[in-house]
């Protein structure tokens, strides 16, 4: 896997986890609504203008779980991807930073709060991980260091 597929990778399962996200939160509002139709909006006789909203709702929520599934597939076949981007640092600060705030999608401000450093020593420890990616992609072995120029 070549340093752009590897990017592509960590960049699709932030888009993928992002819109997985959003699909959530319309079939929410889509049950909410759902649930809050009366019968008397139904097809009822006489039901004025609300003819098969129930009807709508269901198959649109309907749809929105069926897309939010394959969303959710694709989320998972992309952060094995991104996965094996980072399983590779024989650095272990360096898999567990990378992994934390890439894989697990937290803030830099949380990453370094979690493992107790600061924020210039968690972009260090990025900078030397992606580092270390990059020259592993383009020569095909792993780098202990890699001088910065």
């Amino acid at each position: 896997m070549t340093y752009e597929e590897k990017k592509k990778a960590l960049e699709c399962y932030g888009r993928l986890k992002i819109r997985c996200a959003d699909l959530e939160e319309n079939i929410a509002r889509l049950r909410s609504e759902r649930e809050r139709i009366t019968p008397r909006f139904c097809d009822t006789p006489g039901g004025g203008g609300f003819t098969n909203r129930l009807q709508a709702l269901t198959e649109r929520l309907f749809e929105l779980e069926e897309t939010l599934e394959r969303k959710q597939i694709e989320a998972i076949e992309a952060i094995c991807k991104a996965q094996d981007a980072v399983n590779f640092l024989e650095d272990e600060d360096e898999r567990n930073i990378l992994g934390y705030y890439y894989i697990l999608g937290h803030s830099p401000e949380e990453t370094a709060e979690h493992y107790h450093i600061s924020e210039s020593t968690f972009y260090r420890i990025l900078r030397s991980g992606i580092e270390h990616t990059r020259f592993y992609c383009q020569n095909g072995e792993k780098a202990d260091k890699v001088d910065s120029e």
